[in-house]
């Protein structure tokens, strides 16, 4: 196995002086470091149980994606939905209620808390042929309940999620751009 961890590194550059103000010049540089554990490693087991269970949420999120870009694009596309299409297109539009009420119910916390806060609660709209896409906020609301999601760190889980979100939205500009240009892929 092996374990890849991130970590930014500050270095001191120089320092040298603008309108008489010293000024220091600092570069982060981002290290990766590699980390191969065996499987006689003490923490193997530990690290394993956790890389299974972030590729377990990373597929069902993926497969929630998947499953509301076809449905949605097959409605686009005016084809008819079959039971389980459908019976998922009701189950995800019931959790947009449940959304949408547990955001609307802190938002109001905070305007409670804060007095000054004028932000409008912004509704999220059920998903049908133009509205195709479930973002990181209820990706995230609908993964949380998962016993994948609770098991694992919560960092670890939503980063995750935004790694899924990231991957897909990617892929929506590559349509996008395919359409416009057909010649820059192949």
């Amino acid at each position: 196995m092996i374990c890849i961890l991130e970590k930014l590194q500050i270095q001191l550059s120089e320092k040298f002086k603008i309108n008489g103000k010293e000024v220091i010049w600092i570069m982060l540089e981002k290290k990766k470091k590699k980390h191969i554990i065996k499987p006689n490693h003490e923490l193997y087991s530990l690290i394993d149980g956790y890389s299974l269970k972030s590729k377990n949420l990373y597929n069902y999120a993926n497969y929630l994606i998947r499953q509301t870009f076809f449905i949605t694009s097959n409605l686009k596309n005016g084809k008819t939905l079959n039971i389980e299409q459908q019976e998922f297109l009701n189950m995800m539009n019931a959790k947009v209620d449940d959304f949408n009420n547990k955001k609307q119910e802190t938002l109001r916390k905070k305007q409670s808390i804060r007095k000054d806060l004028n932000k409008l609660f912004k509704p999220l709209d059920y998903f049908h042929k133009e509205h195709t896409y479930l973002g990181y906020d209820f990706l995230e609301f609908i993964c949380s309940s998962e016993p994948d999601y609770r098991q694992i760190m919560s960092q670890v889980a939503q980063q995750v999620l935004k790694v899924i979100d990231k991957n897909w939205k990617s892929f929506f500009e590559s349509v996008k751009g395919r359409r416009k240009n057909k010649g820059n892929y192949t």
